[in-house]
């Protein structure tokens, strides 16, 4: 596995006395996203955290909302140096990833105690080991149209989901949007919207 580093989906499944469950890294500075069909190219796609929808087989709460103006920063090779059986070839963790940098959050919102704090990296994987495509064709494609110093307006949500009996935390990307350097410049000097964290009771 790739060390240190906070994934949004699905991460890793162990095998343990009939059923599967999934192994979560903590909360760091930066992120690596696989893409598992929640990414959007171009505008907001509604996911269970944000759209209300729900599945009686599934809890999903919120712990924290990230929307940012981010700059695409390329398209990077990393193989997994962890030491599972798995790694490098086959844990799925080694491939090429789209790398954002955060310039500026327009909202950040941590509902829950434990949501992941603000971000100042953000990796998307878009191809496995063998640099196979892997992921959404329609974000692949939104990576494949950005040249370096790109801006996009790019937000995710902090979930924390229970599901047939495994509890496991999920970062779905809900905008994937490239905007003009106008716009973005229009963006750097506009207030941020922050909501309180939240407070222990």
């Amino acid at each position: 596995m790739l060390p240190e580093f906070p994934r949004s989906g699905l991460e890793g499944r162990d095998s343990n006395s009939g059923g599967k469950r999934w192994k979560r890294t903590t909360a760091m500075r930066s992120w690596v996203l696989l893409i598992s069909g929640l990414v959007i190219p171009v505008a907001a796609w509604p996911t269970a955290a944000s759209d209300g929808a729900e599945n009686p087989n599934e809890k999903r709460e919120l712990l924290a909302r990230h929307e940012t103006l981010a700059v695409f920063e390329g398209v990077n090779y990393r193989l997994c140096r962890g030491l599972t059986s798995r790694c490098p070839k086959a844990c799925g963790d080694s491939g090429e990833f789209a790398s954002f940098g955060i310039k500026k959050y327009l909202k950040y919102e941590q509902p829950g105690q434990y949501g992941d704090s603000e971000q100042e990296t953000f990796l998307v994987q878009v191809s496995d080991y063998d640099k196979r495509p892997k992921g959404d064709s329609k974000i692949l494609e939104t990576v494949k149209s950005l040249n370096k110093g790109d801006h996009v307006l790019l937000s995710w949500h902090h979930d924390y989901v229970t599901k047939e009996g495994a509890s496991f935390p999920e970062r779905p990307i809900v905008k994937l949007q490239k905007v003009s350097q106008t716009k973005a410049e229009e963006l750097m000097q506009t207030p941020r919207d922050r909501v309180p964290r939240a407070t222990t009771p």
